[in-house]
């Protein structure tokens, strides 16, 4: 009974974290297919650490923000207060712990790939990135906007398929619209 249990484990992990599809080239992005999430504390929801074959990375995704998760920022938690509409700063905090709970999770659960060009988010070790679930087609971005747990601000990028950086974002914030409308996520506080 438990090495049938261990062997069902196995196989659900291999199939739920296994790559989808080969890396490739996209346009000008390196597509990273075989990876996983790397669980670690400094993972938030809109940066990780990903294991892509014998590497690991840590990424930070294109045209989003989240919330802090901590009062170590006070101005950019008072920029992400002002942004959502006058939350209080303890609101900031919970509704940036939250978008990394959602964050993770997707990560965790579903498969996904990394598009990049290996450019550096200013002086760190971090590399920009979209995040994409090929089962859905969907981007981690736009899911998050969506889900009314992240600013559309920071460097945006032409995206893959050689569409603007603006025509991206003019979408984005056209789901943006309809969450603050439905008041889902921080637009409900």
């Amino acid at each position: 009974m438990l090495m049938a249990a261990a062997v069902w484990i196995i196989v659900w992990w291999n199939q739920t974290n296994a790559p989808v599809g080969d890396d490739r080239q996209e346009g000008s992005f390196e597509v990273l297919a075989a990876v996983r999430l790397i669980e670690d504390r400094g993972n938030d929801g809109d940066s990780f650490r990903i294991q892509h074959r014998n590497a690991v990375h840590t990424f930070r995704l294109y045209f989003v923000d989240t919330c802090e998760k901590s009062t170590r920022f006070p101005s950019r938690l008072r920029h992400q207060a002002t942004y959502f509409g006058g939350l209080t700063l303890d609101e900031v905090v919970a509704w940036g712990e939250r978008a990394r709970e959602v964050t993770l999770e997707w990560l965790r659960t579903e498969p996904f790939e990394i598009y990049t060009r290996r450019e550096r988010v200013m002086s760190s070790d971090r590399l920009h990135a979209m995040v994409r679930f090929p089962n859905s087609q969907d981007w981690l971005c736009e899911r998050l906007v969506r889900q009314g747990l992240v600013r559309i601000y920071t460097r945006g990028t032409t995206m893959p398929d050689g569409s603007s950086r603006q025509a991206f974002e003019n979408h984005l914030r056209q789901l943006e619209a309809a969450a603050k409308a439905a008041r889902r996520g921080a637009w409900g506080t």
